[in-house]
């Protein structure tokens, strides 16, 4: 049914992130939330992921955000990659944060326009 549909194909596929590392600037309040409270990204992030709503203790027990980025990649089949995610955590988490977000946020709109129900008539 929806596999043939040009999203889907897209969101499914082993082609990995939609947005680069150092694309912070493609989604400005986003890369703001990050610097201003990393806490609230980051459990955002986890619940997200989960498909959950965020809880306080999200925020307060702080997941890793390199777990977080390996639940991502399987979700979406995005093939696992430990030691360059392991890297990229230590060296640029905000960076890291910031592109889980994005990664999250378009995805999960390809997925509300997928089964969103259809608007035509039966007229």
């Amino acid at each position: 049914l929806f596999s043939s549909h040009p999203h889907f194909l897209r969101m499914t596929s082993l082609q990995g992130w939609n947005s680069p590392l150092l694309g912070c600037g493609e989604d400005i309040p986003i890369c703001v939330k990050v610097v201003i409270c990393p806490f609230y990204m980051n459990g955002k992030n986890k619940a997200d992921v989960d498909g959950r709503k965020m809880s306080l203790l999200d925020m307060l027990l702080c997941p890793s955000e390199y777990a977080t980025r390996q639940q991502i990649r399987g979700k979406f089949n995005m093939g696992f990659e430990p030691l360059t995610d392991t890297i990229l955590d230590v060296l640029c988490c905000p960076c890291v944060m910031c592109q889980n977000s994005r990664e999250l946020k378009v995805r999960n709109q390809l997925l509300t326009s997928l089964y969103r129900p259809s608007t035509l008539d039966m007229d």
